[in-house]
């Protein structure tokens, strides 16, 4: 198997080609964005600004969304578990609530990962630095 980074830039011409080779795509949606190309999801009790762009591929192509991990065997050896496909809802007469039901359907499938393996979550960043008008910084 390769495995390949996709840079920042120009990364939805890359994802969007790949899906249209047949590639798969791996996203991390545990990330914390700016606010212009995130939106809020509930991230295990707390809101959490998080990564759109699974969603947003997802319905502009039609691929299936799966939630998966993977972890190291040994030295040179990882395995990639691949739990369930998460089932698309459709909103047609609200876009962006589709987008955002569809993410927090995502996250939560992550969600469950991280609870049933929670040694494999590796989280260095600070999640919840970004919250909603009127909600403090939990880390100040």
């Amino acid at each position: 198997m390769n495995i390949c980074a996709i840079n920042y830039k120009n990364s939805a011409i890359r994802i969007l080609r790949g899906i249209k080779r047949g590639e798969a795509i791996g996203m991390a949606l545990d990330q914390n964005m700016k606010p212009q190309y995130g939106m809020f999801l509930d991230w295990m009790g707390k809101p959490a600004l998080s990564v759109k762009a699974p969603a947003m591929v997802a319905r502009r192509t039609g691929a299936a969304v799966i939630a998966g991990y993977s972890y190291q065997k040994g030295i040179d050896r990882f395995e990639v578990v691949i739990t369930e496909e998460v089932p698309w809802e459709v909103c047609p007469e609200d876009p962006e609530k589709e987008i955002l039901i569809n993410n927090q359907n995502q996250a939560d499938a992550i969600q469950r990962i991280i609870y049933a393996n929670p040694e494999l979550w590796f989280w260095i960043h600070r999640r919840w630095k970004n919250q909603p008008d009127g909600m403090s910084n939990p880390y100040k």
